[in-house]
């Protein structure tokens, strides 16, 4: 056997060896301690994500939401409850916050118009973009209108505390029933 054939060999079993360790690395699922037995699994998640399934099984990228100043990441606390049918003052307040960032907008000139719960059609939260893929599921979460210097500013949220202000709000909630 020459060297090269050895080397080959050599090589060709370790391929082996790497690709049985890969297929044998998944852990086995075991039971939570929870008292129903089942295995704690991960809730999902409404907003945009970094790729979608097709039926057939291809994975596509998904695009997501640009980050802009207006954009607020959920907190991981979650927000208080509110009154039925309202936002939480917490993520109310927030808002005002993120709008009197703003340049030529003061606090004090802020007034709350209206902050309603609502369960949004789609993970676009009322907000959708051209060419933008949204995930396909009703999403809880509130629409709050601030009024500062004469002009109205829609802030859409989800109800994991996630928000935007939206420029073109489209119609499609509906707010939920008591």
């Amino acid at each position: 056997m020459t060297k090269q054939t050895k080397l080959w060999l050599i090589l060709f079993a370790l391929s082996i060896l790497i690709l049985t360790a890969c297929a044998q690395g998944s852990p086995e699922a075991t039971p939570s301690d929870e008292p129903d037995g089942r295995p704690d699994l991960p809730t999902p998640s409404p907003e945009p994500t970094g790729a979608v399934t097709t039926p057939g099984g291809t994975v596509r990228p998904m695009p997501t939401l640009p980050h802009t100043p207006s954009r607020v990441e959920p907190s991981l606390e979650p927000t208080a409850p509110a009154p039925s049918g309202e936002a939480p003052q917490e993520l109310v307040d927030k808002m005002v916050d993120d709008l009197a960032a703003q340049p030529g907008i003061e606090r004090q000139s802020i007034t709350v118009v209206s902050a309603e719960a609502i369960t949004w059609n789609d993970g676009s939260l009322g907000c959708p973009k051209p060419g933008e893929f949204y995930t396909q599921a009703l999403v809880p979460g509130y629409r709050v209108i601030l009024e500062a210097n004469g002009k109205r500013y829609n802030y859409h949220a989800s109800e994991k505390g996630y928000f935007f202000q939206c420029e073109r709000p489209q119609l499609g909630g509906s707010t939920p029933s008591a």
